[in-house]
């Protein structure tokens, strides 16, 4: 009887053990902490600009390269606004005070042209201007130089000089 006590209590004691083991959660044993991975720094891409095309300068007829007028070459040089204007001992200002000069000069290419010549033309600035003055540089049957010399409103700031045969020349590179 006494073997079969120990036989009992062992197997209560194991019983109890099982069952004891089973109401404990189970102790997984403490992870080591590991590194975060980190992201290394990169540098951001930089887009490169396309490159656009720019326009080759065409020029302008009569001022970077010379304009033909009947049989006389012309190439522009300059164009500047005065508030009065001297020819001889005589000193010209525009009668209206919302007015100014407009001088135009060409270089006149063609050798032997004489100023009546050029004061014979029908020369305007934007179609319906017509000047006032023509004065030019070098003897009066060979100039080497005009000078056009127009009353303009001040408030225009966009000029062409009109010629005869249709020959219309932007001033405005040189204003």
């Amino acid at each position: 009887m006494k073997k079969r006590f120990i036989w009992i209590a062992c197997a209560t004691t194991l019983v109890i053990s099982a069952l004891a083991c089973n109401s404990i959660p189970f102790l997984a044993p403490t992870p080591t902490p590991t590194a975060t991975p980190t992201s290394t720094p990169t540098s951001t891409p930089t887009l490169t600009p396309t490159p656009t095309l720019t326009p080759t300068p065409t020029g302008v007829f009569g001022i970077t390269s010379p304009v033909t007028v009947d049989g006389v070459d012309l190439q522009f040089v300059s164009v500047t606004t005065a508030s009065h204007w001297l020819v001889g001992s005589d000193d010209y200002v525009p009668t209206s005070s919302s007015d100014t000069f407009l001088v135009v000069t060409a270089n006149v290419l063609t050798d032997n042209t004489a100023h009546s010549t050029l004061a014979g033309w029908d020369v305007t600035v934007n179609g319906d201007i017509s000047w006032n003055f023509l004065q030019s540089k070098g003897a009066s049957s060979s100039i080497t130089s005009a000078i056009w010399v127009f009353t303009v409103d001040q408030s225009l700031t966009s000029f062409t000089i009109n010629l005869p045969g249709g020959v219309d020349v932007p001033l405005d590179s040189l204003y």
